[in-house]
């Protein structure tokens, strides 16, 4: 969650030049930080270095798993055409420790004020400063989907927003980023209400955090 990066980023040592924020269950490879530190360091005009999501269900899962999953293809069409992309994918995001310590363009700030999208809000920022993302093809990550899921929790994903709370406003703080949830919302979630749905256990989501 975005209070949490701030925490990383707020006790991050001050000789540490970049932070990497990683989803609890992200399975990090072999040459992860070494291919997107390098390429932050030879190519300046880079800002952030992220990755992709592999989605891979368990055997038996239920429909909504599957559902999940569609939901996430369009997402590696963004990510793999080149590697320099106006998206970020939150599950790892290595950003530099100085940009957010002095909260150069906003992004501290949007996290504190924002809700559950701080990738969103990430992509967002770099739009609109105009600010390089990079997204190589070795920073592609597996990542298990849950066999069973409620169809409130499918909701909630599709929202991509936290709940609501006072003085809070919701995760995009972005027009843009808005309007794009709205229709990817109203594409895979509409068509699939006349499905059948299970009645299943809920469990808890992966939280995000930022290690040094």
């Amino acid at each position: 969650m975005p209070r949490s990066l701030c925490h990383g980023v707020a006790v991050a040592s001050a000789r540490s030049k970049y932070v990497l924020c990683v989803d609890d269950d992200v399975q990090l490879h072999q040459h992860t930080l070494t291919t997107l530190v390098s390429r932050l360091e030879g190519d300046a005009s880079l800002f952030v270095a992220t990755g992709v999501p592999f989605d891979v269900p368990a055997p038996g899962s239920g429909l909504l798993t599957y559902c999940m999953l569609v939901y996430h293809l369009p997402i590696l069409i963004a990510f793999s055409v080149l590697e320099t992309t106006f998206n970020v994918w939150g599950g790892c995001m290595l950003l530099p420790l100085d940009a957010l310590r002095s909260d150069r363009y906003g992004i501290v700030r949007a996290w504190r004020e924002g809700g559950y999208s701080d990738d969103l809000t990430v992509a967002a920022k770099c739009t609109q400063h105009g600010l390089k993302i990079f997204c190589g093809g070795s920073a592609i990550f597996v990542q298990h989907l849950e066999p069973h899921v409620t169809w409130a929790k499918f909701w909630n994903y599709l929202r991509r927003y936290e709940p609501e709370e006072p003085g809070r406003r919701r995760g995009c703080r972005n027009e843009r980023g808005e309007r794009g949830n709205h229709a990817e919302r109203l594409t895979h979630f509409n068509p699939s209400q006349p499905l059948p749905g299970r009645r299943t256990c809920w469990t808890p989501t992966t939280t995000r955090t930022a290690a040094r």
